[in-house]
């Protein structure tokens, strides 16, 4: 742990040196532009089960007659389901 805490001090002296001896490089990092938020996507998939009891979920609507559910997808988040319970 304490080898860890001296890497880290070492870089931040390291990056701290660099931005004092270089003040192009100051003046470069203050002039960027500011970082902006970027709205999630969605997407929307179709979930339905064919004549076999397959599961599909794809991107467009299935055949006429056929149930589906509508799920709308966030580019953000988590698509993996969640892990079982252990009892």
């Amino acid at each position: 742990m304490r080898t860890l805490i001296v890497i880290i001090l070492l870089l931040l002296a390291a990056f701290a040196a660099t931005l004092y001896l270089r003040p192009d490089l100051r003046r470069e990092m203050r002039d960027l532009p500011p970082v902006q938020a970027v709205a999630p996507n969605t997407t929307t998939a179709y979930k339905w089960q064919d004549a076999q009891g397959r599961w599909h979920i794809t991107d467009k609507p299935p055949a006429k007659g056929i149930p589906y559910q509508t799920l709308t997808v966030h580019s953000d988040t988590n698509v993996l389901p969640p892990l079982p319970e252990k009892k």
